[in-house]
């Protein structure tokens, strides 16, 4: 069976980040388990809040795809290289025309950054992206600009 629009959009974006980045290798999607020193900088995928509004269009539901992008780093500056690794994915993200492709306004709509130790040696900064996504109520496989 095929993946829903939100998997297969959730799939371009870590394949989009894989190697592109800092992270190098190090990008996952929606990894549990926690990270060790030597795997960051990193990156973690995660699948949001998706509300949608099925009256919308008769065969079309609209979506505002929602998902965080976590940016993983180590040292004193963690916070700065987590930033720097941030923009590197933003632009990456807005440039994809196959991302594009399947909604319409991406956007990054927060930031968050949170200490990962007492000592403030490692930590986290979340990113939060929201798209508009158009997709058959059949099967939430097809976007909208391809019915």
């Amino acid at each position: 069976m095929p993946a829903s629009l939100f998997e297969t959009i959730l799939a371009r974006v870590a394949t989009l980040l894989l190697s592109a980045t800092a992270a190098g290798s190090n990008v996952f999607r929606g990894r549990d388990d926690a990270f060790d020193a030597s795997e960051l900088p990193a990156i973690n995928i995660r699948r949001g809040t998706i509300p949608g509004d099925s009256a919308s269009i008769h065969t079309t539901a609209q979506y505002q795809m929602g998902f965080s992008v976590f940016f993983y780093a180590a040292g004193a500056a963690w916070e700065t290289t987590a930033d720097a690794l941030h923009m590197q994915a933003h632009a990456l993200l807005l440039a994809d025309a196959t991302l594009a492709g399947y909604g319409f306004n991406l956007a990054c709509i927060s930031t968050a950054a949170e200490d990962g130790s007492e000592d403030g040696n490692y930590g986290r900064l979340e990113a939060s992206y929201e798209m508009s996504v158009f997709v058959s109520q059949q099967d939430l496989t097809t976007p909208a600009t391809t019915l």
